[in-house]
């Protein structure tokens, strides 16, 4: 079995609850694959638990121009499919 988890921001210090649900899985076999939408930042990396849970954690590269980032783009690099609903003129 595979499981995805796709967090705001991943590993942090205050997510041990998660981090010990991956974990736990992971203990039983089950492949899972963490995602955060944004890079954490080095104030929650306290102890070697958070680093190798950064390690292991798929994070998209930060957008060249803040303002030209879009959902569709970031679910495409995680593989996700997207639905454009119209287009402009």
């Amino acid at each position: 079995m595979r499981i995805a988890y796709l967090t705001g921001e991943y590993p942090r210090a205050t997510d041990t609850f998660i981090q010990r649900e991956v974990a736990g899985l992971r203990n039983l076999g089950v492949e899972v694959h963490t995602f955060s939408v944004r890079p954490t930042g080095t104030e929650h990396m306290v102890g070697p638990e958070q680093r190798a849970e950064r390690d292991r954690t798929t994070t998209p590269p930060p957008p060249p121009n803040f303002f030209a980032f879009s959902l569709p783009t970031s679910l495409s690099f995680f593989g996700l499919p997207t639905v454009t609903f119209g287009e402009s003129s």
